[in-house]
């Protein structure tokens, strides 16, 4: 198996903190040269990663990328219910609402704060952030596994590329604070 994707993404960091102790070769791309944006029209036509080749099967999107690892290896435990799954779109929508703006952000354009886009990120974010918190207070990310994962990848993307603050968070913050020296983790930090 071939999993393409940048090292800073936290969509491609879930992927691999999920493939723990499972043989895979990591491909990095860099998608904003022309020569990694030339390799993703290559592997993607929706041109996002992470990218999964496994043989002569090709997935996209983090999303079916860890469904398709369940089913290829036998997870069913693993596999999310539908209250995980919204939880799951919960922590999906803010790495979105962040990345747009980092990305607003690195071509030059400033929203304006009553913005409807800029709003409707802001209320995202802080909604989300706060039911987040709520569920951490109720033990939904006790286990290791692909929600605490993806939620662990998106607090520690938004905290690297400085984007969010999480001390009126303290759930999150002591979710994050648990977290950050597992092995793995230390492994897979964008910052290395």
């Amino acid at each position: 198996m071939q999993l393409f994707g940048s090292k800073t993404s936290p969509y491609v960091r879930r992927i691999r903190l999920f493939l723990e102790n499972r043989l895979f070769e990591f491909v990095v791309i860099d998608i904003f040269s022309s020569e990694g944006r030339s390799i993703l029209q290559e592997l993607s036509p929706i041109l996002k990663i992470p990218v999964l080749i496994d043989g002569h099967q090709k997935i996209f999107d983090s999303r079916v990328i860890y469904r398709y690892l369940c089913a290829k290896f036998s997870l069913i435990a693993e596999s999310l219910n539908w209250d995980q799954e919204n939880i799951l779109s919960i922590i999906d929508g803010v790495n979105d609402s962040l990345i747009n703006r980092l990305l607003l952000n690195r071509s030059g354009i400033e929203l304006p704060p009553a913005s409807l886009l800029d709003r409707g990120h802001q209320e995202r974010i802080t909604q989300s952030l706060g039911l987040l918190n709520s569920l951490v207070k109720n033990h939904e990310f006790e286990n290791w596994n692909y929600l605490s994962i993806s939620l662990y990848s998106l607090l520690d993307w938004a905290q690297f590329r400085e984007l969010l603050v999480i001390s009126p968070y303290p759930f999150l913050v002591g979710f994050y604070e648990r977290n950050r020296t597992r092995k793995i983790v230390l492994d897979t930090d964008p910052r290395a």
